[in-house]
């Protein structure tokens, strides 16, 4: 039998997820750098045999690039080696560029270009590459002033399928992380790479082999997913989540939004978003939250110890979580052992409030 709102079923929940893309939280005066992420980098989308200039970080095409997986996050080669990156489409034949590390590339003309490729395989590929020294050089955000932001593409329409732990990094309120699918097609990209609602319908997170602690750790603050889907197969897995923050500092930030995150399995003890023994402000808004053996929304501060979790859960559909038998079946489960912990929910607009 199909779980609720799978794909097999067909069901669409965007009527309760806003799927706009979110300008206002990004309008940051750091510098941007932009890694497209693919299933791999060796496949060519440029269009023809083009031309290049670069003048003052915009790339001018002489021939359009319009193939579908070209956009923010692109790297493109040129002129025998040269890379850079493309950071905002203007049209189909001009592009805003930097550099690996986010400054302007030197201004060229009448290069050929040589390839236009995603610059990782992987999410998991660029979590640990992008600092390397062939990309932004370091991983602290803070002190190079730079806003990192990997853009993942519904490459060959099939999924992600390696685990991914988000740490090591430097990173604030200003400078942090963001992971996202591309939406607009004026100013991002040549074709939307978000899902519309129902699972299998964007770029997808979905491992073939057990994730370990969960299929995205996220134990770096100011990191933000926007727009992925996130799907536990039915491995019989190990893994207690589809997203856990551990990043354990109070006041610190995490989000998730536009996302879907459900599973397949039927293990006990999972969830699907979990903050456990750590501090930190976790905000889930406008996402699909489905069929996980535990809870959707699970907080756990049960030692002794004083933590401070503050959460906001804004318009999202959680429905069909708790098997049964499991002790802390709930849409949205509080565990805490201290009193003087400081723990606080607030719960929007969201809907399908219950166990299965």
């Amino acid at each position: 039998m199909a779980p609720p709102f799978s794909p097999y079923n067909g069901d669409r929940l965007s009527r309760h997820i806003n799927l706009r893309k979110y300008p206002d939280f990004f309008a940051k005066v750091s510098n941007k750098v932009y890694f497209s992420v693919g299933r791999n980098t060796t496949d060519d989308f440029k269009s023809g045999t083009p031309i290049l200039t670069i003048s003052n970080g915009t790339a001018s095409f002489s021939i359009a690039q319009t193939n579908a997986q070209v956009g923010v996050g692109s790297e493109l080669t040129y002129g025998g080696g040269a890379k850079c990156y493309i950071k905002k489409k203007n049209s189909d034949t001009q592009w805003q560029v930097t550099t690996a590390a986010g400054g302007v590339p030197a201004d060229v003309s009448g290069a050929t270009v040589e390839a236009i490729r995603h610059a990782f395989g992987s999410l998991a590929a660029a979590e640990a590459g992008a600092a390397d020294a062939a990309h932004l050089g370091t991983a602290d955000l803070v002190a190079a002033d730079l806003e990192l932001h990997i853009a993942c593409y519904n490459h060959l329409g099939t999924a992600d399928t390696a685990p991914v732990v988000v740490a090591g990094w430097n990173s604030d309120a200003s400078r942090f992380i963001r992971i996202f699918t591309p939406t607009d097609t004026a100013t991002e990209c040549n074709a939307s790479q978000r899902h519309d609602g129902t699972a299998g319908s964007g770029d997808r997170l979905a491992p073939t082999g057990d994730p370990g602690t969960a299929i995205v750790q996220v134990s770096e603050p100011f990191v933000t997913r926007e727009g992925l889907e996130i799907r536990m197969p039915a491995l019989g897995s190990t893994s207690d989540e589809g997203v856990r923050f551990d990043f354990n500092q109070a006041g610190a930030t995490g989000t998730l939004r536009a996302c879907i995150i459900w599973s397949e399995d039927t293990t006990a003890d999972q969830d699907a978003i979990y903050q456990g023994l750590s501090s930190g402000d976790i905000t889930v808004e406008n996402c699909i939250i489905f069929n996980w053996s535990r809870s959707g929304v699970h907080l756990q501060a049960y030692t002794t110890s004083v933590f401070s979790q503050h959460w906001s859960v804004l318009n999202c559909t959680i429905h069909g979580n708790g098997a049964a038998g499991e002790d802390e079946s709930a849409a949205i489960q509080i565990r805490y052992g201290n009193a003087a912990s400081d723990i606080n929910v607030n719960v929007v607009n969201t809907i399908g409030m219950g166990t299965k």
